[in-house]
């Protein structure tokens, strides 16, 4: 067995809320304008992996259950630092 922490972050790729409106005629959101991007909680729930990484040394990897389009939320994680993604 190792003392070797590996905390695995769970991400989400969304559509950015600032970006998404309302179809009038349906009422759904149309998010055909909305750049896609990570879920700003699971940005949060990185963050906080990564402050574990710094503390005791930890191995972060981040997931998705996306399609292959979500592949730009794994790279914004390593890009903050995750070690695999």
């Amino acid at each position: 067995m190792t003392d070797e922490w590996t905390v695995v972050v769970g991400v989400k790729q969304v559509p950015d809320e600032d970006d998404v409106s309302i179809n009038p005629d349906t009422g759904t959101l149309d998010r055909a304008d909305a750049d896609a991007i990570l879920n700003r909680p699971d940005r949060n729930a990185l963050e906080a992996a990564l402050q574990l990484k710094d503390a005791v040394g930890a191995r972060v990897v981040a997931m998705t259950m996306g399609p292959p389009m979500a592949s730009p939320v794994l790279e914004t994680a390593v890009a903050m630092g995750c070690d695999d993604g």
